[in-house]
């Protein structure tokens, strides 16, 4: 990356963390945000190379000028259901290849979300197994549609789309803090299948997709750990490893998200595959499963 100029969209928990290791690289860095805070929050930015502005508006496109080696778009929703899926990931791409239309972008990485696979029978699934996007959740068939126009678009010099499984890390603590309040009960169903990716291995995921050698135009990878594991078989290892007493599920108890996830009447139940991008790119996670991640969370790594 030395020597290269990137435009981040969104400094969310994956955007400060791919915008402070790009700095280290000896990358050019700027990032764009609607929230001034958290433009603020990214270390080693220059000043000047911050742009605050709503993605699916056009007014930052003047102050993001010239050509750009990579581009990376980590935005997340804009709140507010799934016109907030619609805003941020459907308006706020089209925004994107509409400036980059004015101008040359390099490699352009759009993350997605494995909430595209529909799929209710804890198979496994790799790239190619989303379906026609009617048979999608609401929000998995807009996020499916942002990826299918990204794709299809031929204003980058190259497109890919990295979608990523549950995300965790230090200060976002799957369950952890559940276990530690002492709450009842965790919402949802404890026999279902998590996949799950650790923040310093999806930083290592994005840097390779940006710099690997591309045969083709366009690529689309999963990025997620080794190990799908079954969701109480994760809250029972952080009880023992904490020394509390574990916490069941309860399925009657589903937050809004998980209920935008629902497609034919099911929650995803699957097994994600990150066959394609360890074979394509020779990456490999650091933190292989939930275990090893939870350790360098917790401080236990020897």
């Amino acid at each position: 990356m030395r020597g290269k100029r990137m435009i981040i969209f969104g400094c969310g928990y994956v955007g400060r963390a791919l915008a402070e290791a790009a700095v280290k690289g000896g990358c050019e860095v700027w990032i764009q945000s609607r929230n001034p805070a958290s433009l603020e929050a990214v270390g080693g930015v220059a000043k000047g190379c911050r742009v605050v502005g709503n993605l699916h508006d056009r007014d930052w496109h003047g102050k993001l000028l010239g050509d750009w080696d990579y581009g990376v778009n980590l935005v997340s929703s804009a709140g507010g259901g799934l016109e907030g899926y619609r805003t941020s990931y459907l308006e706020g791409n089209r925004s994107i290849r509409e400036w980059a239309g004015q101008r040359r972008v390099g490699r352009f990485l759009y993350t997605s979300a494995t909430s595209v696979y529909p799929h209710s029978g804890g198979e496994w699934v790799e790239e190619e197994d989303v379906p026609d996007e009617a048979r999608l959740s609401s929000s998995g068939a807009l996020l499916r549609q942002s990826e299918r126009e990204l794709l299809e678009s031929g204003v980058f010099g190259e497109a890919v789309v990295a979608r990523l499984a549950g995300i965790y890390g230090p200060g976002r603590h799957l369950y952890l803090n559940s276990l530690c309040e002492g709450a009842p009960s965790i919402p949802g169903d404890g026999s279902g299948w998590l996949n799950l990716i650790y923040l310093k291995d999806i930083i290592g995921a994005l840097v390779r997709l940006l710099e690997f050698p591309m045969e083709e135009r366009t690529a689309v990878f999963n990025v997620v750990d080794d190990e799908p594991s079954k969701k109480q078989d994760i809250v029972d290892w952080l009880a023992g490893e904490l020394g509390v007493d574990t916490v069941p599920f309860d399925p009657s108890r589903q937050g809004a998200r998980a209920a935008r996830r629902v497609s034919g009447g099911k929650l995803p139940n699957r097994r994600v595959s990150n066959r394609r991008l360890k074979e394509t790119t020779a990456w490999a996670p650091v933190y292989p499963d939930f275990r090893s991640g939870y350790r360098d969370i917790l401080g236990r790594n020897a």
